[in-house]
């Protein structure tokens, strides 16, 4: 163990010095330089391309995104006219130089109106607890009770007069990232106040969700027209999202972890170990299945879900040999038809299900996904190819197990809609 720890160092030593940071450890490293870079041209088109595919449109009902120019729109809440879009983890980023939702927005409605409406979060003890705050800053976090109310009459008096409103709501950025566990999930409560207050005027509301974790919207979903989670979307996050607003480009992201319907179902996850009496697929009914007598057992949105402006559908699922041995491979395909006006992306999801195995396996496992270019209209097939090493499993001792057997194969455009079929290994 001795010689591989002195071989390990002696590589890295020998790099070092041939990187000559013996001689000049700082290297390369310049304040101005990378003052430049951090916000260069090219670096922000590339912030804004990833925002804009880190989007994930949730709902969408009649078609109420994209926005038209021509309607009356205004933006209201605290992420309106905010530049902490950052995220916990870029925590020593510049906020200046952050593009915010409002100026975003800004660029294709030069006179949107817009309006605060209420704080963040008004609970003084929540950010008491993070840590971060002194009691100045917290003064300034939550606003005086008579500015509250100011803030509220202003934002329903801007509503009142608009066809659609676009509320920035959302978490703190502290309140998710490292030490940032919290045991409500849920919008706060004076956001869900506003938004209930707005919904009263028959408005069109579009929500846009700033938040570092998924949250509980059950308690919104029914109150809105169009919901986009933005997760914190960064430097060009304003852009971004005023691009998708807008139509300039069509949503492609989708969820990379399950949003639940009630904090009770937590932990939820796609993929799940079997259990005894599943809701699902059980041969028992009624009351003694796995599931709960308050809640729906399935998630709000599941992992891998998004919509997109454009409709696409999922048809003919072939493989081209139903069994294979441990040194071939079979291919997968389905056609992806685009039954839309809008030419679009769409993600195209791989999961199997091992049967029978030595260890108790997940219901689903994501093994590939692909995005696929879809023109409008059009019909395309998508293929896969699935090797032996993707149907393994690790066992106790960690060494990847492949086990001859029967597998369930699924492909779709999330977790929990998908066309299947079976594949057998021998």
């Amino acid at each position: 163990m001795k010689k591989k720890i002195n071989q390990a160092t002696w590589r890295i030593l020998c790099l070092k010095n041939e990187l000559g940071l013996f001689e000049n450890p700082y290297f390369g490293i310049s304040e101005e330089k990378e003052s430049n870079k951090n916000v260069s041209l090219s670096n922000r088109k590339l912030a804004r391309k990833l925002a804009t595919e880190s989007l994930v449109l949730l709902k969408n009902k009649n078609g109420a995104l994209p926005l038209h120019k021509e309607e009356k729109a205004v933006l209201i809440g605290p992420y309106a006219d905010n530049h902490q879009l950052l995220g916990m983890w870029a925590i020593h980023g510049n906020s200046q130089d952050t593009v915010s939702i409002l100026e975003g927005m800004q660029k294709y409605n030069p006179d949107i109106k817009v309006a605060k409406g209420t704080d963040i979060n008004r609970n003084r003890h929540l950010f008491e607890e993070m840590g971060f705050f002194s009691e100045k800053q917290i003064d300034q976090l939550v606003s005086a009770p008579e500015v509250e109310k100011e803030n509220n009459q202003e934002a329903l008096k801007l509503a009142a007069g608009a066809d659609t409103v676009v509320l920035a709501l959302g978490e703190n950025s502290l309140e998710s990232g490292e030490a940032g566990a919290k045991t409500n999930l849920c919008l706060p409560d004076n956001q869900l106040k506003l938004i209930k207050d707005i919904s009263k005027l028959g408005k069109k509301i579009v929500v846009l969700v700033i938040s570092g974790r998924p949250l509980v919207l059950t308690n919104i979903v029914d109150k809105v027209d169009a919901i986009i989670e933005c997760w914190f979307p960064g430097t060009e996050g304003g852009n971004a999202i005023a691009d998708v607003l807008f139509g300039k480009e069509n949503p492609s992201g989708r969820l990379s972890m399950t949003f639940p319907y009630d904090v009770g179902q937590e932990p939820i996850y796609y993929n799940h170990f079997s259990t005894g009496r599943p809701y699902h697929g059980s041969q028992h009914k009624g009351r003694f299945v796995s599931k709960y007598l308050d809640a729906p057992v399935d998630p709000l949105y599941p992992f891998g879900y998004g919509l997109s402006y454009g409709k696409t559908k999922i048809k003919n699922i072939e493989l081209s040999n139903k069994y294979f041995k441990q040194n071939g491979k079979v291919k997968v395909k389905v056609n992806l038809e685009n039954t839309s006006d809008w030419d679009q992306k769409e993600v195209i999801q791989l999961y199997i299900h091992d049967k029978v195995a030595g260890l108790v396996q997940p219901v689903k496992r994501l093994i590939d996904f692909t995005k696929v270019d879809i023109k409008r209209h059009s019909e395309e097939e998508v293929s896969f190819e699935i090797s032996p090493n993707q149907l393994a499993y690790f066992d106790n001792t960690g060494k990847e197990v492949v086990e001859k057997g029967e597998f369930d194969i699924f492909v779709g455009k999330n977790s929990m809609e998908c066309l299947s079929t079976k594949l057998e290994l021998i």
